[in-house]
């Protein structure tokens, strides 16, 4: 499965849903942290791989493609946990 934008709590919690059930994840996201705290916790039961992935800048997003494209196997599920922050007004 990939998993696009997980950048919050509830990001983590799909992670850690999907993880008990052994998916195998690649986790694409531009917050370090995040990135930080899925690759630190041992809560994380499954084969999960994290790309840091700069999705302001096409070529990061091009980048990433070719790491994905360059897999053998493929991707049966796509999951954008991608949130949307408005300003406040």
């Amino acid at each position: 499965m990939l998993v696009i934008g997980p950048s919050s709590v509830i990001g983590l919690e799909l992670i850690k849903e999907l993880s008990s059930r052994e998916a195998e994840l690649i986790v694409a996201t531009s917050n370090a942290d995040i990135s930080e705290e899925i690759l630190k916790n041992s809560f994380f039961e499954s084969n999960i791989q994290v790309e840091l992935v700069d999705f302001s800048r096409l070529q990061s997003v091009g980048e990433f493609c070719n790491r994905l494209i360059r897999k053998s196997h493929p991707i049966d599920v796509l999951i954008n946990a991608t949130e949307i922050n408005h300003p406040a007004e």
